[in-house]
């Protein structure tokens, strides 16, 4: 269980927000620097196999000084810390029992079990599993089922230098820290939410919605005005905070290929904005697939 993203005319930087960014790939310049950057939001639990289809993405990936992804390890290092913690078993207290049959089940094979992590940790796991089982964003017949491992793979194979902004355990303490009361009590309500949608084997309504606009690139507008919630994504928000000590020096230094989660690019505490308070000029990249429009 690992757990373990030139300078241009003043009229576009204005009219970018305005355009429709059904894309997930963004251009990054600044005016003092002479290399052009890349800015990637990806879908975790998105396979490889709708990964290959972005022609322009490898393209831009490939041609890259440095590739940064928001971690690099494998996941081996958080799991070890995790099983080396106390068992805690309070979850039988708060939980359905049919949920507990059932988790245990599921879990079984699970290098982590369930006594070893918290709440806000298992739903963050059962959330993949449902983006990929549910909601199909990856099948059996992808050699990877998660888009930011398939890019280091592919990093790995061409040779090319990357780093990671943290990690894995950053990420989970980040995640634990942010989640608000991180209980059982608090959060068995939405734990059976979605034992009750892997058990069944179905989306409640709506609740691919997000996967299918972002395989069919159609994102709409960003939310680029919108305050960045403060319950929910706020450990995107403080992350990126940690990135931005990081990430300008990178982007002046040479030609990068950013590849994070996309929600940290949404909002008014996002990546997006974040670099253009640091004179960085963002807009949008189109026609990622060759050809584009195609059906998955």
């Amino acid at each position: 269980m690992a757990f373990r993203n030139l300078i241009v005319a003043a009229f576009l930087f204005l009219s970018t927000p305005c355009i429709a960014q059904n894309t997930i790939l963004w251009s990054v310049d600044h005016i003092d620097s002479q290399h052009r950057s890349y800015l990637l939001g990806t879908f975790h639990q998105v396979g490889s196999t709708w990964v290959d289809s972005l022609t322009m993405v490898m393209e831009k990936l490939a041609a890259a000084d440095l590739v940064i992804f928001e971690s690099i390890e494998t996941g081996t290092e958080l799991q070890s810390s995790m099983a080396s913690r106390e068992w805690n078993s309070g979850f039988r207290d708060e939980l359905r029992k049919r949920d507990i049959a059932w988790l245990e089940a599921y879990t079984s094979d699970w290098v982590v079990p369930i006594e070893k992590l918290t709440p806000m940790e298992l739903h963050w796991k059962l959330s993949q599993d449902m983006a990929r089982v549910i909601c199909n964003t990856s099948s059996p017949a992808d050699r990877f089922d998660h888009f930011d491992n398939y890019l280091i793979h592919i990093s790995d194979s061409l040779g090319l230098k990357y780093v990671g902004l943290e990690t894995d355990s950053m990420q989970s303490e980040f995640i634990n820290e942010h989640a608000g009361e991180n209980t059982w009590s608090a959060l068995k309500k939405t734990i059976h939410s979605d034992v009750r949608t892997l058990r069944r084997g179905k989306a409640k309504r709506g609740q691919c919605n997000f996967a299918n606009k972002y395989l069919r690139l159609e994102l709409g507008n960003y939310p680029l005005d919108r305050e960045c919630p403060e319950r929910g994504d706020a450990a995107v928000s403080a992350r990126n905070r940690e990135w931005m000590m990081a990430l300008p020096d990178y982007l002046m230094e040479q030609s990068c290929f950013v590849a994070v989660g996309l929600l940290h690019l949404f909002y008014d505490c996002g990546l997006i904005n974040a670099l253009r308070e640091e004179g960085f000029v963002l807009a949008p990249v189109y026609d990622l697939k060759d050809p584009p429009n195609v059906e998955q």
